[in-house]
């Protein structure tokens, strides 16, 4: 059994022993503690620091609010930004980056931090993957202009990555965020058997074309209504940033 060290009690053991340290950086000793007590022996060790950009390098932590992370991915999707993950846990109010690698229209990721925050978070209120979409034409046809909405929706990728998160940690809450040009779509699954398919790559891929199908419909000043409205495994919902 894995023995999970709250960041709480971790804090208070470092907090004697850390001199000048910043309580943002004894935060992030603990989650360091934390993450590291359920990886494997024999794989890569979490390894964190503080930091301040979204940009930096895998296993920078950000203390910044959600709010004022919304607006910065939402401005990074707004000037074309390349794409970009990071992962926002709700109960230190804190992002951490894990973005490996990234260009326009792709990005990787290190699935080490996510994993094991997965396993160690509680259920409430859950770990977010959040992932910056720019609406700008596909490099391999750029010649297709994207359509307005094009970027609001997850793709197959992101429901396959949330998918395979999801089946880690089965009772685990989690929430995939897209931010885009117009503000953010959430997306999450409420039913429990959706991974049980035999046929989940086809299952996403599909939910995926329908979402896309179902948002294109509508007009940009109406994405509350079509993402409220969507009916599928997943529920969506759209926040404006202005």
């Amino acid at each position: 059994m894995v023995r999970v060290l709250s960041v709480g009690l971790a804090v208070a053991l470092l907090g004697s022993a850390t001199g000048n340290v910043t309580p943002e950086r004894r935060v992030v000793r603990a989650l360091e503690a934390q993450l590291q007590t359920v990886v494997a022996e024999g794989e890569r060790p979490i390894a964190l620091r503080w930091g301040t950009a979204f940009t930096e390098p895998e296993g920078a932590v950000i203390f910044i609010s959600r709010a004022a992370g919304r607006r910065r991915l939402v401005a990074m999707a707004r000037t074309g930004e390349p794409e970009l993950q990071i992962l926002f846990l709700p109960r230190l109010q804190a992002w951490v980056t894990h973005t490996v690698w990234r260009s326009p229209d792709k990005v990787r990721i290190q699935t080490i931090y996510a994993g094991a925050a997965i396993r160690t978070e509680p259920d409430e209120p859950g770990l977010e993957l959040w992932h910056v979409h720019n609406n700008l034409p596909d490099p391999e046809t750029p010649n297709v202009l994207p359509q307005p909405l094009d970027s609001v929706t997850p793709s197959w990728e992101d429901l396959t990555q949330f998918f395979m998160f999801a089946r880690e940690a089965p009772t685990t809450r989690i929430k995939g965020v897209i931010a885009h040009v117009y503000g953010t779509t959430e997306f999450w699954c409420e039913r429990p058997d959706w991974t049980e398919s035999r046929f989940v790559s086809t299952a996403l891929h599909h939910e995926s074309v329908r979402m896309a199908d179902h948002v294109a419909a509508f007009t940009p000043a109406k994405l509350a209504e079509a993402l409220a409205t969507y009916d599928g495994i997943f529920k969506l919902r759209f926040t404006p940033v202005p």
